[in-house]
């Protein structure tokens, strides 16, 4: 047997055919080759390309086996396959698949390998070519990763599709149940176990309101309401309900900066990050656990990246949320934030709570991301930008409940809505405060009452979706015969183009489902502007 040492040109010299063409065909070839004996795996020769790839000089390659090429994870997996093809008489041209190689230098790499039986100086031997497959299966993995951001895109649309229907449907249904539980409950005395029930629909119905909500911002349908807010004070404010989430045998710790951390967003949608960061640290905690919840002030000096999204340089706001959970297993950390993707059993979960969490990030120019060890606890950090200095946003003001007028004291109002409880709900409320009403099911003839009616009207109220005309069609027209008209339009659900008509024309917009104050609250607001 020839030793493994030979010298290059010995080796060389060997190779089948011993023709200088062939020599040049091994050499030459830009695929890393290499010949090992079947019966001891030793290198017998090996190519430039090879000896690049591999990292070593011709004679340390050659006093090396093939065994020696792989990590001790591979070994037994290569000597199981090994002694398969030792046991075969098939001398053809085989491919071997996907197999992790080891450099001098210790690191690994994957490689595709082929490889044929030949006899090289008189011994059985295999001819491998060896394929480096770092840069192919980095590009499928992106490939792959590009595929699934796609398919979770086209999820989040076809479940905006479904959530704008939804709240357009739904918000009108509670708008009715909302306000005519209001009524009951203002003709009943505090006492009276009827109005306990009233104010309980009126919780659940703002309850399920919240629940279309929530479908909303997770597949940035909705609008968000963003003001300057002190991240500190969005804390303290959920404190209360985070530890009630967690429960008795889950300890709370908080530990907020001591500077502000002034951010533009919306307050209810921080509040709903924080409830699903508690939901999911509750979930992940058997027993007894602890949760800390801490702020700080971030600079980022160059670009942000993880595996979750990329943050450009600038000032943040941080805040973590950590808890000594069974963490997260190593296959599910890839799919954490897609929708509808949860671990916990049917009907415990609705998979939207990380999701939403980080698209109202997003939405908000930051960055939601984890770090998770299984059997350790995760850790979340939300990152939002750093508003420019300056004071937080007054909470806003109750509003004023309108006192009752005599019938058409006030002026006449136009209602237009497709469902009939809204418009049912709406001049109940209208009528005791001195309004005389116009009622409309739909645009075109929210128009003709227009049109029809010599006296002034003070204000329209336009639902934004409607039959035959919608409200915005339905205003062009108005406008023509009556162009001071003042409008109020509603909705459960205002797409973007009728969010920016809405805007462009200065109107006033009170999303549904509303209760009776709200509506009496915004129509003396917009009243009493025009005096």
């Amino acid at each position: 047997m020839p030793s493994p040492r030979k010298s290059a040109k010995a080796a060389g010299a060997a190779l089948p055919g011993g023709d200088s063409a062939y020599r040049l065909l091994f050499e030459r070839n830009p695929n890393p080759l290499w010949v090992a004996g079947v019966a001891d795996l030793r290198m017998l020769a090996a190519n430039e390309a090879a000896l690049r790839l591999y990292g070593y000089t011709r004679d340390e390659l050659l006093a090396l086996t093939a065994v020696e090429l792989r990590p001790p994870e591979e070994k037994e997996r290569f000597l199981a396959r090994i002694a398969e093809l030792r046991a075969s008489s098939d001398r053809s041209v085989m491919h071997q698949g996907v197999w992790t190689h080891r450099r001098k230098d210790g690191s690994t790499l994957p490689v595709r390998i082929t490889s044929s039986r030949l006899e090289f100086e008189g011994t059985d031997s295999f001819l491998v070519m060896a394929e480096d497959m770092t840069h192919q299966l980095a590009a499928e993995k992106s490939l792959r990763e590009k595929d699934r951001q796609l398919m979770v895109a086209q999820k989040m649309e076809a479940v905006g599709r479904l959530a704008g229907g939804v709240a357009h449907e739904f918000n009108n249904i509670l708008t009715g149940i909302m306000g005519l539980s209001a009524l009951i409950q203002q003709q009943l005395r505090p006492d009276d176990p009827a109005s306990t029930d009233a104010a309980s629909i009126i919780t659940a119905s703002k309850r399920a309101a919240g629940l279309v909500l929530r479908l909303l911002t997770f597949s940035r349908q909705g609008e968000a309401d963003k003001r300057r807010v002190d991240l500190n004070d969005a804390v303290a404010r959920n404190r209360a309900m985070a530890s009630a989430v967690l429960g008795e045998k889950v300890r709370l710790d908080v530990e907020v900066s001591a500077e502000p951390l002034l951010v533009d967003a919306d307050s209810s949608q921080l509040d709903q990050v924080l409830l699903n960061l508690a939901l999911n640290a509750r979930d992940a905690i058997a027993g007894e656990g602890r949760v800390r919840v801490s702020t700080a002030a971030v600079q980022l000096s160059q670009p942000l990246v993880t595996p979750h999204g990329t943050l450009a340089p600038g000032r943040y706001a941080a805040l973590t949320l950590e808890d000594t959970g069974h963490g997260i297993p190593e296959e599910h950390r890839h799919r954490i934030f897609e929708p509808f993707f949860t671990t916990r059993g049917p009907g415990q979960g609705t998979g939207l709570g990380l999701s939403m969490a980080y698209a109202i990030a997003r939405d908000h120019d930051g960055l939601l991301s984890f770090e998770s060890s299984t059997g350790r606890g995760s850790t979340f950090k939300l990152l939002l930008p750093r508003a420019a200095d300056g004071v937080p946003a007054a909470a806003p003001l109750a509003p004023k409940v309108s006192e009752a007028r005599p019938p058409g004291s006030r002026g006449i109002i136009l209602v237009a809505d497709d469902e009939h409880l809204v418009r049912d709900s709406v001049a109940r409320v209208l009528a005791p405060h001195g309004f005389k009403l116009l009622v409309a099911p739909d645009g075109e003839e929210a128009v003709r009452l227009l049109e029809g009616e010599s006296g002034p009207i003070r204000l329209a109220i336009l639902d934004v979706v409607m039959p035959k005309l919608d409200g915005l069609e339905a205003y062009e027209r108005m406008r023509r015969s009556r162009p001071g008209l003042p409008v109020l339009f509603m909705s459960g659900y205002a797409t973007a183009r009728a969010r920016d008509v809405i805007r462009r024309h200065g109107a006033s917009f009170l999303p549904k489902p509303f209760l009776p104050r709200d509506l009496l609250a915004r129509i003396d607001q917009i009243l009493e502007a025009r005096r």
